[in-house]
């Protein structure tokens, strides 16, 4: 099934729907379908009110361009469009269609998979997860196609991952979420595809601990330009940014071009930033030891300590999970840096067991502790934010519909 008609059949489906939702309304209901295109916030959205003698009031918020019967409203705005139509509830399959019809033609939303509704069933439509099992290949080899029609969000996953192992040239690891981390100098890019529908997140934590809050809150317009790509945040007391790719169709290149340029300005900037605002880059002062490290000052070790030789003998009974990893080291993050650089340097020695196994599996714990700290300092999050006191349409408890008002997000 080619692109064109998988989206064409997941619209019209919406609008049968939606027809069927609208005829069945009593006076007083309402219904509305919200876009929500990761932006952090609300973009467009069109509610649909039924009022007494069977008539039905459109509004469309956010959507320019809109022809007869569409009207422009009193409050209507060019950076802000607001369009009202008026229909009869018998004309239901029209008034789907003007619906529709804003949301994807003249919006521009790709996929009903990027709609929110809380009267409207939307099951099938929005991001499902399906078990599949996607054959090993190269995707970013000069025979591999340049885009991939994920059919669910599995399949997108392993494209992910895929894309991942085969730009970084080596086996990547999970956290806890399911994203990935990827460490670039005192720096970490998480990679994350997005549970709800069918995108794939980069963020990172540019600068941790800020001291000066007011500092990091003029830095955010400066570094929005020095880095268009990405969205920037100032958060109490970290400054986050973040880029969103759309995945219909997956194109393994553009993750992979995204990330490397990414990894390329990160850590750089964020030592620059670091400075300016009082605060760390995310991964600074990793070999220096927490508080509860000050008994391990002893110098590298020249074998095997109980730490790494329990990871050892596990590594031989099967894979070892990134938690057991951490469980290992006693959560001590210097325990694990000396190791890799034991084994790394040829001090610490291992007989009989693969070394770049051994060095994947003591790594995936580092990433683990790391990934940890950061979720307990409340690492990046996506926000969505209501652009009106229409949108009581969204559901009353979707996860982060609040922008709280310590953060500002910028682009």
């Amino acid at each position: 099934m080619t692109i064109e008609r998988e989206h064409d059949e997941a619209w019209r489906e919406l609008r049968s729907r939606l027809a069927d939702h609208l005829v069945s309304m009593e006076p007083d209901e309402e219904l509305g379908l919200a876009v929500d295109d990761g932006s952090g916030e609300v973009p467009a959205y069109v509610v649909v009110d039924v009022e007494v003698g069977g008539r039905l009031l459109l509004e469309a918020v956010g959507v320019g361009g809109l022809v007869e019967p569409w009207v422009p409203g009193d409050e209507y705005e060019d950076d802000d469009p607001v369009f009202h139509a008026e229909l009869a509830q018998r004309e239901c399959d029209l008034a789907a269609a003007l619906v529709a019809g804003a949301l994807r033609d003249q919006h521009g939303c790709l996929h009903p998979a990027f709609l929110l509704s809380r009267e409207l069933d939307l099951d099938g439509l929005r991001w499902e997860s399906r078990a599949r099992t996607l054959p090993r290949a190269r995707v970013l080899g000069d025979d591999a196609p340049l885009a991939v029609l994920v059919e669910d969000r599995d399949h997108l996953q392993r494209m992910v991952d895929a894309t991942l192992a085969e730009m970084l040239d080596q086996p990547i690891a999970h956290d806890e979420d399911g994203d990935v981390p990827v460490p670039v100098g005192e720096s970490v890019v998480w990679v994350q595809v997005l549970p709800d529908r069918p995108s794939v997140a980069l963020f990172a934590i540019l600068v941790d601990e800020v001291t000066d809050v007011d500092a990091a809150a003029r830095e955010v317009s400066g570094l929005q330009a020095r880095l268009p790509y990405l969205q920037v945040r100032a958060t109490a007391d970290s400054i986050v940014v973040r880029h969103e790719i759309c995945a219909v169709p997956f194109a393994p290149r553009q993750l992979a071009g995204v990330l490397a340029r990414l990894c390329s300005e990160i850590d750089d900037i964020a030592g620059e930033v670091a400075e300016r605002v009082g605060g760390r880059r995310f991964l600074a002062g990793l070999g220096d030891g927490d508080e509860h490290d000050a008994d391990v000052d002893e110098p590298l070790p020249g074998g095997l300590d109980e730490h790494l030789a329990t990871v050892v003998e596990l590594l031989l009974d099967g894979q070892v999970e990134p938690a057991q990893v951490a469980a290992a080291y006693d959560g001590q993050r210097t325990l694990l840096v000396r190791s890799l650089v034991g084994l790394r340097t040829g001090t610490v020695t291992v007989p009989g067991v693969d070394i770049d196994l051994l060095l994947h599996t003591v790594r995936s714990g580092l990433r683990h502790i790391v990934d940890q700290a950061a979720r307990r300092d409340e690492g990046p999050t996506r926000p969505r934010g209501p652009r009106s006191q229409q949108l009581s349409l969204l559901p009353e408890d979707e996860p982060g519909l609040d922008l709280p008002g310590s953060e500002r997000w910028v682009g």
